[in-house]
């Protein structure tokens, strides 16, 4: 079982048509989803496997927002179509795929993401928060990404959420400009663990991913917060910064967030009055 394994058994995705229907209502806003499009993972013995994005993470947080009230923009590192992990998505049962590839496949802005440097200084005015979903293509292309860099800035910069599941907390891993520190250098925050990673890679008797994200962070001057037991729901909120350990986590994380995105926008609509 990879980490994009449901878990314990949750509901069946609700139909497209739903969420189609509820955006066409008045939008409160837009954010920022940023997707994976690495197709292969260097794993620490030199060999590599496939990878993707998490299915389940995307799926359940597009839906959340979007019954919220949000619309969902998604960006790639490279403008490229981003993909499944297909031994994550082979992982769950028949009807739980059936669900989530019907909701993904109907999402046809996925398949022409903005590219991070398309993303202009114009637009992040007019965005109200950042999503990273994860997956383990998040650990190649994710990190030290300068667009990335110049949208997780404008965030933090102005309060905006910063979101981030399992994996996709490699996205805030960027390289500091000289004389600057880390972006979130004491912050305290979760990612996957290290330990579940070497874990679930000898179930499958694999090598671990040769970047190793805990240690990443850890050096880069993250406060890690950690649940012992691994597979359970476990969030971090921090300032801006909402992390979630893993996908166990992603519909409470998605109700945080949109917590998050209502009180700023209250706010914005007050002050504009």
């Amino acid at each position: 079982m990879s980490d994009l394994s449901l878990g314990p058994k949750k509901e069946s995705t609700p139909s497209l048509e739903v969420s189609k229907d509820r955006s066409r209502s008045a939008v409160k806003g837009k954010v920022l989803a940023v997707i994976s499009t690495a197709r292969n993972l260097t794993l620490s013995d030199g060999t590599s496997v496939s990878c993707g994005y998490h299915l389940c993470e995307l799926a359940d947080l597009h839906k959340a927002l979007i019954d919220a009230g949000y619309q969902v923009m998604f960006a790639t590192p490279d403008g490229d179509t981003p993909l499944a992990d297909a031994a994550g998505v082979a992982s769950l049962k028949p009807e739980e795929r059936k669900d989530y590839e019907r909701y993904v496949d109907g999402l046809t802005e996925l398949l022409i993401p903005y590219k991070l440097s398309d993303i202009t200084e114009e637009m992040l005015l007019h965005l109200h928060g950042l999503f990273l979903p994860g997956g383990k293509g998040a650990l190649a292309d994710l990190p030290n990404q300068k667009d990335l860099k110049r949208i997780l800035k404008h965030m933090k910069a102005h309060m905006k959420p910063i979101v981030a599941i399992g994996h996709g907390t490699a996205g805030l891993i960027q390289a500091p400009d000289p004389d600057e520190a880390w972006l979130f250098y004491d912050y305290e925050m979760t990612c996957f663990p290290k330990a579940l990673e070497e874990r679930l890679a000898k179930r499958q008797a694999l090598a671990a991913p040769a970047f190793n994200l805990e240690e990443a962070l850890d050096e880069m001057g993250a406060e890690l917060r950690f649940h012992r037991h691994y597979s359970r729901e476990f969030i971090v909120e921090f300032k801006e910064l909402l992390t979630a350990q893993n996908s166990a986590s992603v519909m409470s994380l998605a109700k945080l967030a949109i917590c998050h995105l209502n009180r700023n926008l209250k706010t914005r609509i007050e002050l504009n009055h």
